[in-house]
């Protein structure tokens, strides 16, 4: 039985399903219901609300639930209603747990609760209820439990350098329930490297030898908005071909260090005009991509605007979190200068600064996109401790110093515990990193490593399944449908066109008419099935075809409840 986290966990119960409103007791059936279609629980304006599972959320209004999140996968759509504030942009895909708004009184609602429905998929339109169930037997408050769908435990998930097509160490990844992975250079292989996952894409832009990599990113960041909307062109058909392969999340220039106020004032101008170029491309951009041990927390207040805009276009902000010799310093109180709060913790210090700053607490706003053991934190010339020791980088360069992979894994893993059970924040920490270049190659995590990576996922819930089409066109359609139902005509078989639906032996129920949806012109009509007229009540259902004008060979049928 699929399991669903409780969407308010603790909050009473005012109105079960299948019950009717003393105050309107004809409400319901009004409305096509044999009662009430869900669950409505007491919540006080501003409670949050939290995703029951993963899938692609969408915002809506009616007049009678108001403002509502529906979110729906392969094997359920679920109903947010009544809400004073959605805290998702449209299509975005979510986690179990996540806050995708607050409850409030928004509609047709007698005080402030929260209406949740639970329709499991396909939908049974004749159950009375039009597809939705009783969704209490299904609810649990926990999202540790042993069989709970709905759980998300997970942090930890991979990083390709080089983007694998095939392997060991696609499959792995492939197989399990780990719903994410990041992944440079990923525009450039032909097949779409692990469907069904949520890819975090970073590019690499390299024109020449002297225009090439983060310091020719920073260039184009010192050059403000003018230099933002260079980077796009340059990236553009690229961006569209991620889009082409399902691919919507995209990390910006990485790691830049703006000091003086003139950087400040031009990269910030940069990053936040590249934010709204991401958006208009349909795009979730990730921002900043800060370096290890950076940036300052004193210059949050700076660029805290930037991460709002970010969050707001489905992105987020993007930070690199490292230490050496151990991820959590200091174990044995050797190296006390690389303090793991400031270093491979900073996110922490991150977190807590840009709420201070004016940004209102959600969830999954915070990708850590690098972390692991890196030598490259380590001051080799100035810190007596390390002073003419041979230089280290990734975690396999380590061993004589105690570093295996069981030592690392059980850092690895504490550090990916504290952030499941205390940050909501943080969507995914990348463990760098498989697939390397030959320059990186100490840091490699082969199969056996990127198994043990992918199983802190097990148990966790269903992966979020894949962004829709940046076409996907249900909302349009259904906004159409709903237009032409005020032009329904009365069944008469006399004015059956001859050549209509001839396929699936439906008649008219309304004229051709035109309507425009986002500048596009679309060309629908209604039908009815002649077998359904001994129904009762007769002709339960519409059947609409729409198609894009003057796109004759895409007719696209579309079904709805009378």
């Amino acid at each position: 039985m699929m399991r669903l986290l409780h969407p308010c966990p603790g909050a009473v119960v005012t109105l079960p399903f299948g019950a009717q409103l003393s105050a309107d007791p004809g409400y319901y059936l009004w409305l096509g219901y044999a009662g009430h279609e869900g669950v409505d629980f007491r919540a006080a304006i501003g409670t949050p609300v939290r995703a029951a599972h993963a899938g692609v959320a969408r915002r809506h209004w009616s007049s009678g639930y108001g403002l509502y999140v529906a979110i729906e996968s392969a094997s359920a759509r679920t109903v947010y209603a009544h809400l004073s504030e959605a805290q998702i942009v449209d299509r975005q895909q979510v986690v179990a747990g996540q806050i995708i708004g607050l409850s409030g009184d928004s509609g047709t609602a007698y005080g402030a609760h929260l209406h949740f429905g639970y329709c499991p998929l396909p939908r049974r339109w004749d159950n009375g209820y039009k597809g939705y169930v009783d969704p209490l037997p299904y609810l649990s408050d926990s999202v540790n439990g042993e069989n709970d769908m709905a759980a998300r435990r997970g942090v930890l998930i991979p990083y390709y350098q080089l983007p694998p097509e095939s392997g060991p160490s696609v499959d792995v990844v492939q197989s399990s329930a780990c719903p994410m992975a990041l992944c440079m250079h990923v525009d450039e292989v032909a097949t779409r490297l692990l469907p069904g996952k949520r890819i975090f894409a970073r590019l690499w832009l390299e024109l020449d030898k002297e225009r090439r990599g983060d310091p020719f990113e920073h260039s184009l960041m010192a050059r403000g908005t003018a230099g933002a909307h260079d980077y796009a062109a340059l990236l553009t058909h690229r961006y569209q071909h991620l889009k082409d392969m399902g691919i919507l999340d995209v990390l910006g220039p990485n790691e830049p260090h703006p000091r003086s106020d003139s950087e400040w004032a031009s990269y910030v101008a940069f990053t936040e005009t590249w934010i709204g170029l991401m958006a208009q491309l349909g795009m979730r951009p990730w921002i900043w991509n800060w370096s290890n041990g950076t940036p300052e927390i004193e210059t949050v207040p700076r660029w805290v605007n930037s991460v709002i805009m970010a969050r707001q276009a489905g992105g987020g902000l993007s930070m690199h979190c490292y230490n050496a010799p151990h991820l959590l310093n200091d174990p044995h109180g050797e190296w006390p200068q690389y303090s793991d709060l400031w270093l491979s913790r900073r996110y922490e210090l991150v977190i807590d600064a840009l709420y201070r700053a004016g940004m209102s607490p959600s969830s999954n706003w915070l990708l850590i996109g690098e972390c692991g053991i890196d030598g490259l934190t380590i001051h080799w010339n100035g810190d007596p401790a390390f002073r003419d020791k041979r230089r280290r980088l990734g975690w396999r360069d380590w061993a004589d110093w105690g570093i295996t992979w069981e030592v690392y894994r059980s850092e690895l893993q504490a550090w990916s515990e504290r952030i499941a059970e205390r940050f909501p924040e943080v969507i995914a920490a990348a463990v760098f990193e498989s697939h390397p270049r030959a320059a990186w190659a100490t840091y490699n995590l082969d199969a056996p490593q990127l198994e043990w990576i992918v199983s802190t996922w097990s148990g966790s819930g269903q992966p979020p399944e894949p962004p829709p089409p940046a076409d996907d066109l249900s909302a349009v359609l259904d906004s159409i449908v709903a237009e032409g139902q005020r032009i329904v005509v009365p069944y008469n078989p006399a004015t059956a066109f001859a050549r209509a639906a001839r396929v699936r032996g439906y008649v008219p129920a309304s004229d051709e008419f035109r309507t425009v949806r986002d500048g596009v012109t679309y060309v629908a009509q209604g039908w009815r099935d002649p077998k359904e007229a001994g129904l009762t009540p007769p002709f339960p259902r519409q059947y609409w075809t729409v198609c894009r004008d003057g796109d004759w060979g895409n007719v696209m049928w579309w079904e709805r409840m009378n």
